[in-house]
């Protein structure tokens, strides 16, 4: 009684190691949303994911549309029009891994780091920064906007510091203060 009892927990608890290694499989190809205050979503990019330790690689694609080129404070820029505004992609421009894990979205807030700007508005103001907070929402990656100043990317992190943006350098916004309050990250249609 005592073998068979001990054969059937050694079995379950290899089924139950089957289905935690089942659920961590994730579609390869994901669409980029970006959320209105109130209409449909925009698609913006897509991220293709491989398999790696204690989680995936990424590679994170922006769309050609609904961006168009910008030539802002001396620099060029991919922005999103949404009147009276435009939402601006601001490229990361120090090292990162790449990586994402069920407990670590970091490099990939970084990469979807962005600008808001009066559309009628000559420059930009790198004060005016979005970094969404992304989470695990089931099999999908959510995110709310909140304020940041992205002046503090104006000088190369100190050696060893990857994501130099601070919970403390995060404010909460109203929705309406920006063109797109919310992101979604999702298994791309027929993946």
């Amino acid at each position: 009684m005592r073998r068979r009892r001990a054969a059937f927990l050694g079995l379950a608890l290899l089924i139950g190691a089957g289905s935690v290694a089942a659920a961590d499989r994730l579609p390869t190809d994901w669409d980029v949303l970006l959320h209105p205050e109130a209409g449909e979503p925009l698609l913006v990019g897509s991220i293709a994911l491989g398999p790696a330790a204690d989680g995936w690689t990424y590679n994170l694609t922006f769309r050609e549309a609904p961006f168009s080129n910008h030539f802002l404070s001396m620099r060029p820029f991919q922005c999103i029009s949404a009147p009276p505004k435009l939402q601006c992609h601001l490229p990361y421009p120090y090292e990162k891994h790449q990586w994402i894990g069920r407990d670590d979205l970091g490099d990939l807030e970084y990469d979807l780091l962005f600008l808001v700007k009066q559309a009628d508005e000559f420059g930009i103001n790198f004060w005016n920064g979005r970094y969404y907070r992304l989470m695990w929402d089931g099999n999908r990656i959510v995110g709310e906007a909140a304020a940041a100043d992205m002046d503090i990317l104006a000088s190369k992190p100190d050696e060893g510091v990857y994501r130099p943006i601070a919970e403390a350098d995060l404010q909460a916004i109203e929705p309406s203060a920006t063109p797109f309050p919310r992101i979604e990250i999702r298994p791309a249609a027929g993946d």
